[in-house]
This record gives structure tokens, sequence and C-alpha cells, in this order.
């Protein structure tokens, strides 16, 4: 035995031996301890500890029964590190979501005054028209009088008007209506998801929004999107909300989450230098 071991201390490996004696069995406890049972029984005969003896009692007394506290310890710190992953990832889900609430907000009041400054300058036209009009000469008999006036403007009648077109068209809002600034949204986040020169994050969010757009041009103004030949059915309206719902979006969302994690780990690795 190992000359440095205190008394106090055999002494207090030796009632640890024979309480796992008492508590296992002789053969029982030597297979845990990892001796023969020849050694075990001389320990507790002699009260003297051979040092593998020593040494497996030194390790039952500091980590008792380790292997079951190992695997519930690493568990433990697994869930603890998913939750970590899952905060951040919610965080910055939360981030994206009021970025996007702003982006719509911002493109609904810039659609609101295009609209009023469109009625104004139609105003504007109407009442200089109707100004002209009052104020022309009479007309001469055999002589040609020039044209008076403004001609009124008329808008010109799209072939499909429920069918949503990838560019702008002239008089798109008498057709389009109310659904007209959701429409400019959507060709605006359509062209960052398809755009390679933006980030992997950024294209991601865009294929997120561009998809909810699309369910409510879909589902709640009856619009057919762009790349069809004829307006879609009622029937096929509601496929193609449901396909986009629940598969295409939740796909989209993935995407975003995996970007927004790829690129929470670059900027760990590279000290914050990297922010695409």
């Amino acid at each position: 035995m190992d000359e440095r071991m205190s008394q106090e201390r055999e002494e207090q490996l030796l009632a640890l031996l024979r309480n796992l004696v008492e508590d296992m069995g002789r053969g029982k406890a030597a297979k845990e301890l990892g001796v023969d049972r020849k050694t075990l029984w001389r320990g507790m005969r002699d009260g003297g500890l051979t040092p593998r003896l020593a040494e497996a009692l030194e390790r039952r007394a500091l980590f008792g029964d380790q292997p079951d506290a190992v695997r519930a310890r690493e568990r433990i710190d697994g869930i603890e590190r998913s939750l970590q992953t899952l905060g951040e990832e919610v965080r910055a889900g939360i981030e994206a979501v009021r970025g996007e609430v702003k982006a719509l907000a911002t493109a609904q009041a810039g659609a609101l005054r295009a609209w009023e400054r469109r009625l104004s300058e139609a105003e504007s036209r109407e009442h200089a028209r109707d100004g002209t009009q009052a104020e022309a000469a009479p007309p001469v008999q055999g002589v040609a009088q020039p044209e008076q006036g403004l001609r009124e403007v008329r808008p010109r009648r799209r072939y499909r008007p429920q069918m949503v077109t990838l560019e702008p068209e002239e008089y798109e809002e008498f057709a389009y209506g109310e659904a007209l600034p959701l429409i400019a949204e959507w060709r605006r986040a359509r062209a960052d998801h398809i755009d390679e020169r933006k980030s992997r994050v950024e294209q991601a969010k865009a294929w997120v929004w561009m998809l909810e757009l699309e369910i409510a041009l879909i589902g709640e103004h009856g619009l057919t999107m762009p790349r069809m030949h004829a307006p879609w059915s009622a029937m096929k309206r509601e496929r193609e909300v449901w396909r986009r719902r629940w598969r295409s979006l939740p796909d989209a969302r993935s995407e975003r989450r995996r970007a927004l994690f790829w690129r929470f780990v670059r900027r760990v690795l590279t000290l914050g230098l990297w922010w695409r």
C-alpha cells in the first residue's frame, strides 16, 4: 500500500469496501471494483489494502456509479447546447420577422403615396381639360378648328386582369385594385430571391416573403400567378394555396433557418468579420 496514505483515509476506504460487500456480495463487489475475490478477501481479513484495491476504492469513492452519471451529464449538456442553438435561431427568426413587417409597412406606404399622386395628377388633368374647353373660341364656319382641350385618358383594358404579370404594365392599378401593393412587393421579393448577388440569408428571407405574398394573392384576391396561359379555377387556386402553405413555405423557412445558422457560425469563426 502507498505509504503516503493516511491511516484515516485507509479506514474510510475499508469502510467503503465493507459496505460494498454487504450491499452487493463478495463476488459482485470484486467485479465492480475490477479485482479478484482473493484480493478483496485479503483486504477485508487483514485490514490492509493493496495498491490496486486502494486505487479501485478511491475511484469508487470519487465517482460512484460513474457510467450512469456520465451518460446523464452528457445528455444534459447536449440538451443545453440544443436549447442554446434553438434560442439563437428563435432570436434570429424574430429579427427576420420584424424586418419583413417593416418592409411590408414601407412598401404599403409607398404604394399609397403613389396612388395618391396618380389620383392628384388625374384630377389636375381633368381640371385643365375642363378649363381649356371653357375658354375655347366659337367655331367659324368653313375654317378648320384646332383640337381644343385634353383628351380623356381611358385605361387600356387588360386581356385577363386576374393574371399577375412579372413586369408592371400601364394602367394595371385599374385591373388589380387593392391587390396592387402586394403585387409590387411580390415582384421585389421574387427579384431578391433569384438575385445571385444577394447573400444566402437574403435570398432565403425573400423566398419566404414571396410565398407568403403568393398565398395572399391567390387565396384572398383570386389571382393567378405568372407563367400560366389561363386563369386558375377556384379548385386550382385552393390546390395552389395548399401546396405553397404546406410544402413550399416549410421548405423555405427551413432554408432560412439553415442560412441564419451558418451565417452565425461563420461570424463566430471569423470573429465577426463575416457579415453576409
